[in-house]
């Protein structure tokens, strides 16, 4: 399988939600590490006898920010290290 840019799809991970941003750690030494943000819109909770579809109250922006390390080897070369809940993670920066 080739990925979206032509090169090998090394490893595929579910994030459960949308994968919106990816960093690689730009201090030397640490170059395997990257994290990776997340998120997704919940609609609001829904009554009885209401139409789900006509709700609109505010979302909730649930997110994730995922913390990878990197090893080239054959399988899985990506380690999960760390996960945080967060607010949706649309954008970041080291």
């Amino acid at each position: 399988a080739r990925g979206s840019h032509g090169g090998p799809t090394l490893q595929v991970v579910d994030t459960e939600y949308s994968a919106d941003a990816v960093e690689w750690c730009p201090v030397e030494g640490w170059h395997s590490v990257l994290v990776c943000g997340t998120y997704q819109l919940k609609k609001p909770d829904s009554k009885p006898g209401e139409d789900p579809d006509e709700n609109y109250g505010p979302h909730a922006r649930l997110g994730r920010l995922y913390l990878y390390n990197f090893e080239e080897q054959v399988f899985a070369p990506l380690t999960e290290i760390q996960r945080l809940e967060m607010a949706a993670v649309l954008d970041m920066k080291w």
